[in-house]
């Protein structure tokens, strides 16, 4: 059963199914792009909320308790400080990098099942 007025979000088609609950919501899986859902209205968060997340992570709080403390995600939270960085702190201009090249092996000491990594750069 589709609920009226219901598309999704990512390709905008109407063919939605049930795909179970998740978190105590209704989970919703588009039969075209096979994306997976839960809201089927608005998907904006206030932005005063987004400040809030993105002021609280940058006083040292974890993605995780910023999330608790405002009743959302730590994906979501990830993403809104994700995108100031990107939208409001200046990117340095790209430098010589210095390569250096890192390898890595294997060996067995007396037995198998004693492996021991080896790196070299």
């Amino acid at each position: 059963m589709v609920p009226p007025l219901s598309h999704c979000p990512r390709c905008g088609s109407r063919s939605l199914i049930w795909y179970g609950i998740v978190a105590g919501k209704q989970l919703w899986r588009c039969k075209r792009c096979r994306y997976q859902f839960t809201r089927l209205e608005g998907h904006d968060t206030p932005e005063p909320t987004k400040r809030a997340a993105v002021s609280l992570y940058g006083y040292g709080l974890s993605f995780n308790a910023v999330a608790h403390l405002l009743g959302t995600t730590a994906q979501s939270v990830l993403r809104w400080v994700c995108s100031y960085v990107d939208r409001c702190c200046a990117k340095p201009p790209p430098e010589d990098a210095v390569v250096i090249e890192l390898d890595e092996i294997w060996h067995c000491l007396q037995r198998k099942d004693n492996k021991v990594w080896i790196w070299k750069a």
